[in-house]
C-alpha cells in the first residue's frame, strides 16, 4: 500500500490485548461504502491474541466479581 494513500486515512489500528496495542502479520482494509476509499488498516487478532484476551478477562472477572458496581466502575 502506498504511504501517501495510508496517510489520508483514519490510521492503522492494532489489536488491543490487556491494555497493550499489538500489530499482527495479518491486516484488513476498511473502505468507505460510498466511494471505496481507504479509511483504515486494522490488524486481525489471531488465536494467540484471542486466548490472551480471554485469560485477561477471566482474571479481571475474578479480581472484581465481589466488588459492588460503583467500585467496579471506578
Amino acid at each position: 500500500m502506498a504511504e501517501a494513500q495510508l496517510a489520508a486515512t483514519l490510521g492503522e489500528f492494532g489489536v488491543l490485548v490487556g491494555g497493550d496495542t499489538r500489530r499482527t502479520g495479518s491486516t484488513f482494509e476498511v473502505r468507505s461504502p460510498y466511494d471505496r476509499s481507504l479509511l483504515a488498516l486494522v490488524h486481525n487478532a489471531g488465536p494467540e491474541e484471542i486466548e490472551q484476551a480471554i485469560a485477561g478477562a477471566a482474571g479481571a472477572f475474578e479480581a472484581t466479581r465481589t466488588l459492588p458496581s460503583w467500585k467496579r466502575s471506578a
